[in-house]
């Protein structure tokens, strides 16, 4: 699906507009007070889609007061080094990232797509305006990009480096029969990510880590042939296999 509007497009019409919406094939894209959010029309229908980190099932998960143990915690390895610089190189929207600055780390996330890039900014605007999460907002930081590139070309500079590189394509389990859930058929429209780039995001990724990869996936989905994570942190539904980083780099 063609996106006609980057990030500072949508966020300017977001700004001198009360109301907006605009049409792209099987998606809607709202502009209105709630902020920016997507919503499927047709088969792909759902409700509206945003990001949000002030209210709702994201903001009672941040609350919870075993946050550290949640898997993506463990996974990047928090407990023991609460000051993490992590890499969310596949962004979406955002909910990982703001668990993980939420405990402290310092965040940079980066999403190729012009359309989840426009939820990010918005999500982050609205976040920054509330007090209580002063704090977790100077930890995250976003800029719209191709990750691949991006790792690929910096894997040298040491001041951009990432303790940990995080991945999460958001593909649905292939062995299931049923349908993915909604929300995440309406991502696919229009994620530029193909699932066969995940194996070469991973390749960059184990170079442009200081530390090591996390890589989340379906509890059942397949593993690359060439390349075996260290250890896996396995839930009901998802995994989160974990990569050392190549330091020969």
């Amino acid at each position: 699906m063609a996106e006609r509007l980057s990030v500072q497009e949508s966020i300017a019409l977001v700004e001198s507009s009360d109301h907006a919406l605009l049409k792209e094939s099987d998606l809607w894209i709202h502009f209105d007070a709630q902020g920016v959010s997507i919503q499927g029309v047709g088969e792909y229908a759902t409700s509206k889609v945003l990001v949000d980190f002030v209210g709702g099932a994201l903001s009672r998960r941040s609350q919870h007061k075993h946050l550290h143990g949640e898997m993506v915690a463990k996974a990047v390895g928090i407990k023991k080094h609460p000051d993490t610089k992590v890499f969310d190189a596949t962004t979406g929207l955002a909910r990982d990232s703001f668990i993980l600055a939420t405990l402290g780390c310092r965040v940079d996330m980066m999403e190729q797509s012009n359309i989840i890039g426009c939820l990010i900014v918005d999500g982050l605007r609205r976040g920054r305006e509330e007090a209580d999460l002063a704090a977790t907002m100077t930890r995250m930081h976003f800029k719209q990009g191709d990750s691949l590139s991006y790792m690929t070309l910096e894997r040298n500079n040491q001041a951009l480096r990432p303790d940990v590189v995080y991945l999460d394509p958001m593909f649905p389990d292939r062995q299931k029969t049923a349908l993915a859930k909604k929300e995440m058929r309406l991502f696919q429209l229009f994620c530029l990510e193909a699932e066969t780039e995940l194996d070469l995001l991973l390749e960059a990724a184990v170079y442009f880590a200081k530390r090591h990869v996390v890589v989340k996936r379906p509890l059942k989905a397949a593993l690359p042939v060439d390349r075996k994570p260290s250890h896996s942190i396995t839930g009901r539904s998802c995994r989160f296999d974990v990569y050392v980083a190549n330091t020969e780099a």
